[in-house]
């Protein structure tokens, strides 16, 4: 009776994908690579081999293409890794949940730089004192990183700028900021009216690197008017494209919150460039399905009311 009611436990346990075979998997797409991925597990290859090896059995399908010595996910591995880390997200959220009620866990929140520089401070603060013993693990980086981080499930909130790319995720507009085209008060177009775009492009343009909200919102522009644009200088750094135009290397497009002081003490001054204003919204941005700690409660809420700046977009 026993040996019969094993059987009957193992055929029930037969093709159901456990917890531990999903991160794996998600590890292996992570890595792309057996050995890597076996490393990273602390398990042997041949484990790791196993489990694929199960899951294609289980899914009746391959999920991996093998070409010479490298592994690319098959079409319908694609499809069972959205599936996998959307059920590992919920998995983790419950795991940290039971933890963090004891606001003892870091929250951890992704930043892109404007927002870091200029709301950010504020945020911490009001939250420290909301929530001492809650502490902020924070990640600033380019707005292109930080949703990659948001979609992997390796921060629990975002504080992004400008259009959210994902319809997965909630996203709460909480400030706005706008874009300018600055130069030094001796730039040949520095009194002119209704600049043509394209007349603006023809001079040296300074201007943040691809990937960051800045950037994407300029190259959106352009596109509208169906123009490009080469950047004499790029950087990463608005601070140092201030300089340049300061310094007469050319036009720099950043965020007039920016170069607030350069502005009102007339060192630069706001190109009048005919074309729809450039504005970046600020969003906070989480899962929807996301377990909400009171502590990430009470983070989005301080968001929400932080104050909304000097060039804010009303």
């Amino acid at each position: 009776a026993s040996s019969a009611a094993s059987d009957v436990y193992k055929r029930q346990g037969e093709g159901v994908m456990n917890i531990r075979q999903m991160q794996i998997f998600r590890a292996l797409c992570e890595e792309l690579n057996f050995t890597k991925t076996a490393a990273r597990l602390n398990m042997t290859q041949p484990a790791v081999s196993h489990v694929v090896a199960e899951l294609e059995r289980e899914t009746g399908t391959p999920l991996f293409d093998r070409i010479g010595r490298r592994i690319y996910l098959t079409a319908a591995g694609k499809l069972l890794l959205e599936k996998i880390t959307r059920l590992l997200e919920l998995y983790d959220d419950i795991s940290a949940g039971f933890a963090g009620e004891t606001g003892l866990q870091p929250l951890k929140v992704g930043s892109c730089l404007t927002i870091a520089n200029f709301w950010l401070p504020e945020i911490a603060g009001k939250f420290a004192r909301a929530c001492p013993d809650t502490p902020l693990e924070i990640t600033v980086d380019i707005v292109s990183r930080v949703a990659a981080m948001l979609a992997a499930n390796k921060i629990d909130i975002a504080l992004y700028e400008g259009a959210v790319p994902d319809a997965r995720f909630r996203a709460r507009e909480f400030s706005s900021y706008r874009i300018g085209w600055l130069a030094a008060p001796d730039h040949p177009l520095a009194k002119q009216k209704q600049i043509p775009l394209s007349e603006a492009l023809r001079h040296p343009l300074l201007l943040r690197e691809k990937g960051s909200a800045v950037r994407s919102t300029f190259d959106s522009t352009l596109l509208l008017h169906g123009l490009k644009a080469e950047a004499r200088w790029t950087s990463v750094n608005s601070q140092a494209l201030v300089r340049g135009a300061l310094g007469g290397a050319g036009i720099c497009v950043i965020p007039e919150i920016i170069a607030a002081n350069e502005l009102a003490a007339g060192r630069l001054v706001r190109l009048d460039i005919a074309a729809e204003p450039m504005v970046n919204k600020n969003f906070i941005v989480y899962h929807p399905d996301k377990y909400l700690s009171p502590q990430t409660s009470k983070l989005i809420e301080i968001v929400l009311t932080v104050s909304p700046g000097d060039q804010a977009v009303k």
